[in-house]
């Protein structure tokens, strides 16, 4: 039994370093990088945007509940962006969602707004929000992401 709690230890803390570099940037998710054009008459896209909206409050309350500087889970939001008529849909590394807005990080590499970069400060209200996802590194599950499955397909 004490044998198992060392290495249940052990595993807890491994988790927590690996969460911390993902946190700190050190290793950045390549899979929301890719890159999918579509229709602004896509039914599917919107449908999955409906069942983001109806299910955010999933991800607002487990924020709230996990301090916001737990290396354990990972939070994005993913909504438009918008310069000179261009519009990019990127995620956001949500840190904490305060005031109806999430508060964070951009996660992408923009590819047409200039005005941005991986990494900068970003704040993104509730109601644009497209998709979300919530990554758990102690179960290694993921809870969100609707729109994604469809977008890789597409992406290919």
């Amino acid at each position: 039994m004490t044998k198992f709690l060392l290495i249940l230890i052990g595993l807890l803390k491994i988790a927590s370093i690996v969460g911390c570099f993902y946190q700190k940037g050190k290793f950045k998710d390549k899979s929301i990088d890719r890159i999918s054009s579509l229709s602004s008459e896509d039914t599917m896209i919107k449908k999955y945007i409906d069942t983001a909206q109806a299910q955010i409050g999933y991800l607002i309350e487990f924020m709230g509940e996990h301090d916001k500087d737990d290396t354990l889970f990972r939070y994005f939001v993913k909504s438009v962006f918008s310069e000179n008529g261009i519009n990019e849909h990127m995620w956001t590394q949500a840190h904490e969602f305060k005031n109806g807005f999430f508060i964070g990080t951009l996660a992408n590499d923009p590819v047409n707004i200039k005005q941005l970069k991986y990494n900068d400060k970003i704040k993104v209200r509730r109601e644009d929000v497209e998709d979300w996802r919530l990554q758990d590194f102690l179960t290694n599950t993921q809870v969100g992401g609707f729109s994604t499955d469809y977008l890789h397909k597409t992406s290919q």
